[in-house]
C-alpha cells in the first residue's frame, strides 16, 4: 500500500497545518522528516525528533518527559504523531494527554519504520486481509513473539468463536 502522506498539500489549501513526529529512534525521526518532506513538500514540520527511551508504563527516561510536553506546547502543532511502539505509545498518551494543550495525538508505531524506509511493509494482500501483524510476527519473532499472543490472541480467538457460532447456527 506504500508510504503515507501525513498532511494533504493541495494548493487549494492555503494554511499548512504544523506537524510534529516523536519517534522511538533518532534515525527514524530524521528519515521521516526527509521522506515526508520529499513526498509532500506542503508538510510543515515543526518537529521530528527523539527524546530518549520510552518505558513500558509510558514514561520517558530522565528529564525528557517534561521537555517533550514543554516542546509540544511551545510548538503548538495540529498533529502529533507518536511512534514509540505498542503498548508504550498508548501508555505515553494516557499519561500525558491532559498536559498537551493543542493538537490531535495519533499513534503510529510500525508505520514510522515503514515510512522512514527502515523496515519493509507487509505485502498488499496481507494488508487488505488485516494480516499485517502476521507479517510482522514472521519478520521479528524474537521481539514480537512474546507480545503478540497478549495483544492479538484475544481478538483472533473472538473472531474464531464468532465465526464458529455463526456456522453452528447457519448464519454464515
Amino acid at each position: 500500500m506504500g508510504r503515507l502522506s501525513c498532511v494533504n498539500s493541495s494548493p487549494a489549501r492555503p494554511r499548512r497545518p504544523p506537524t510534529i513526529c516523536w519517534a522511538a529512534r533518532r534515525l527514524v525521526a530524521a528519515k521521516l522528516r526527509e521522506t515526508f518532506s520529499q513526498l509532500n513538500p506542503g508538510v510543515r514540520f515543526v518537529g521530528a525528533s527523539f527524546h530518549g527511551k520510552c518505558l513500558l508504563d509510558g514514561r520517558l527516561e530522565g528529564a525528557a518527559e517534561h521537555e517533550v510536553i514543554a516542546e509540544i506546547n511551545r510548538l503548538s502543532p495540529d498533529f502529533i504523531w507518536v511512534g514509540f511502539g505498542t503498548p508504550k505509545q498508548q501508555a505515553w498518551i494516557k499519561r500525558n494527554k491532559s498536559l498537551i494543550r493543542r493538537g490531535v495525538v495519533l499513534t503510529v508505531g510500525f508505520a514510522f519504520d515503514v515510512n522512514a524506509g527502515m523496515k519493509p511493509d507487509a505485502p498488499a494482500w496481507m494488508q487488505r486481509l488485516g494480516l499485517t501483524w502476521v507479517f510482522r510476527l514472521w519478520s521479528e519473532p524474537r521481539r514480537l513473539g512474546p507480545r503478540y499472543p497478549q495483544i492479538q490472541f484475544p481478538s483472533f480467538s473472538g473472531i474464531c468463536f464468532a465465526t464458529a457460532s455463526e456456522v453452528e447456527h447457519g448464519d454464515l
